[in-house]
């Protein structure tokens, strides 16, 4: 089943800081990692239950929250019927925290 892919505010926040801090040593690597991001999100349209739950959030609220790794990244995401919203797109080695999410459905 194809759902529409929303990407929310904070995580185009995120991947711009990636892409301009990326950009600073190696803009050639810049612009391959965002082509990788955007059809790794892309791809979501069609496999969107093929990332995992966050582990991190097992027991909570947002447990049924989902995460795709792209080294070194994590795209969390909540799984709709018809969408797929991209909450954040976060370095795998940054503390994920609640916090990050909340307000977010």
């Amino acid at each position: 089943m194809k759902r529409k892919i929303f990407l929310s505010n904070p995580a185009q926040k995120d991947i711009e800081r990636m892409i301009q801090y990326i950009r600073l040593d190696k803009p050639m690597a810049a612009e391959k990692f965002k082509v990788l991001l955007k059809n790794k999100i892309k791809s979501l349209e069609n496999f969107a239950e093929r990332g995992r739950k966050v582990p991190e959030l097992k027991g909570t609220l947002f447990e049924n929250y989902r995460e795709l790794i792209i080294t070194p990244c994590r795209i969390i995401y909540k799984l709709h019927s018809k969408e797929v919203r991209i909450l954040r797109v976060l370095h795998s080695k940054r503390i994920f925290s609640l916090f990050s999410t909340q307000g977010i459905t």
